[in-house]
């Protein structure tokens, strides 16, 4: 279920639910949900920050 973004992140996929995107990982059972944003956010610039954040 849900569309591949593994061009952000390996493995992530996502979802739309009325105007939120959910993030998440499949792993064998079940899913880890990532984020939960606004569908209107930019995707790139999104995960661009959290990896400046993990760089600092």
């Amino acid at each position: 279920m849900g569309k591949s973004y593994s061009q952000i992140r390996l493995n992530l996929r996502g979802f739309l639910v009325k105007d939120y995107m959910i993030f998440y990982y499949p792993p064998d059972e079940g899913i880890v949900i990532v984020r939960i944003v606004s569908g209107y956010r930019s995707l790139e610039t999104l995960f661009n920050e959290d990896s400046e954040d993990s760089n600092a």
